[in-house]
């Protein structure tokens, strides 16, 4: 089964003044029937809520509506649910409250204000925004036999919902306003309700005036700019018939000027290489320079401890020694010959202290002299770094210049 269409129900129509009670009239789910005599408003009621479904206005000037404000229409829309527009009877924009309500609420500010004129581009507007309670939205609607396209509008609908009087008595078709201007568009719009289906894509063609304006129109700029080129090659060449050959030798010396400046291009390329190696190479030597300075200043006091440790070394040797000569002395302090001595008073550590700073001593000689051999090598690597630096730079140099020229 297919899901019913959806629709918008008018639930009432109340207008309010200040110093003035509201008045108007409700509506139903279903037929509702206005009846009276004549000038008693039947015709003021649909004008009204054409009034207030967008209806530029103005409103009949009858006595009734003096001292009245404001328009407010009840509405049942199938995803907003019961809200109510606003709108002065002067016109303008809207306003739109939740639910069914005749006055506003201090207590509570308006959703939402709806300009009244229509945007496709901005929901922003009561057009749109009841385009979009009908799933409408978006779509286009062909207004000439070209198939020049616009925006659907909420006014497109709106003749078939309110019918007066005047277009029941027309001889015309009930879909058409009379207006000649006006029925590919409201033929369109018709279609759209029984079908669903706009005119987007249809596609637009030229139609047989303004192609036949524009085509004229360029075919006289064309013809303005060859009488142009004409008058510019007689004043300039008055012998047209050489211009032929003057064009092979242009395009010869064209053609020669294009394979110079392609080996030109070539030469350049090849030396942006080099130049780009060079400078690759220069930045590696200057940091490698740079890391043997940072060395020398490390090696420089390694060699200060080196030469501390062996002169703290060679005292404590030298210490050793000489209190190692009071070994087969008579003791200084009690007088006892060394044959009568029982404790060593340490000899034999002192000994072995000698014999291991003797070691440690002649270990650090030789990490000694590895350090300088290092320290000759790093020097003789920084002066070739220094030798190779100069002629990459006078290299790099000598390209550059070359380049300039090129």
């Amino acid at each position: 089964m297919n899901k019913a269409a959806p629709r918008i129900l008018l639930d009432g129509l109340t207008f309010t003044g200040a110093d003035h009670p509201p008045v108007g009239v409700s509506f139903k789910d279903g037929l509702n029937v206005l009846f009276g005599a004549s000038n008693t408003g039947k015709t003021f009621i649909v004008k009204s809520i054409d009034f207030m479904l967008g209806g530029k206005g103005p409103l009949p000037d009858i006595s009734e509506r003096i001292g009245y404000e404001q328009a407010w229409m009840g509405l049942n829309l199938p995803t907003a649910g019961d809200v109510t527009l606003m709108r002065a009877l002067a016109g303008g924009a809207y306003e739109l409250y939740p639910g069914h309500t005749t006055a506003p609420n201090p207590a509570a500010k308006a959703n939402r204000k709806l300009s009244a004129r229509n945007d496709a581009t901005n929901t922003e507007n009561v057009s749109q925004f009841l385009l979009s309670e009908l799933h409408l939205t978006g779509k286009e609607i062909a207004f000439d036999v070209n198939g020049k396209k616009r925006a659907l509008s909420f006014r497109d609908l709106v003749r078939f919902c309110l019918v007066d009087e005047v277009a029941i008595q027309s001889e015309s078709s009930p879909i058409e306003s009379g207006q000649v201007i006006s029925t590919t568009a409201e033929r369109s719009a018709f279609k759209l309700l029984l079908t669903g289906q706009d005119d987007n894509a249809v596609v637009t063609v030229l139609d047989r005036k303004s192609f036949k304006t524009s085509t004229t129109a360029k075919q006289e700029v064309l013809d303005d700019l060859l009488n142009n080129i004409d008058s510019e090659l007689t004043a300039d060449f008055p012998d047209a018939d050489g211009l032929a050959e003057q064009n092979k030798n242009l395009e010869s010396s064209w053609e020669r000027a294009q394979q110079e400046a392609n080996l030109a291009q070539q030469s350049i390329r090849e030396k942006l290489t080099k130049k780009s190696r060079l400078a690759r190479l220069i930045f590696e030597r200057e940091q490698r320079r740079a890391e043997i300075q940072i060395n020398f200043g490390r090696f420089e006091q390694l060699a200060d401890v080196y030469r501390s440790d062996i002169k703290r070394l060679e005292a404590i040797e030298e210490a050793g020694f000489v209190l190692s000569l009071a070994s087969d002395k008579p003791c200084p302090l009690c007088g006892a010959s060394p044959e009568d001595q029982h404790n060593s008073h340490g000899i034999a550590d002192i000994k072995k202290a000698k014999d291991a700073a003797n070691v440690e001593i002649e270990k650090i000689g030789k990490q000694q002299g590895d350090l300088d051999l290092t320290i000759e090598q790093m020097g003789t690597e920084g002066l070739q770094i220094e030798k190779s630096l100069e002629e990459l730079e006078g290299e790099l140099a000598t390209l550059e210049a070359e380049l300039g020229d090129l």
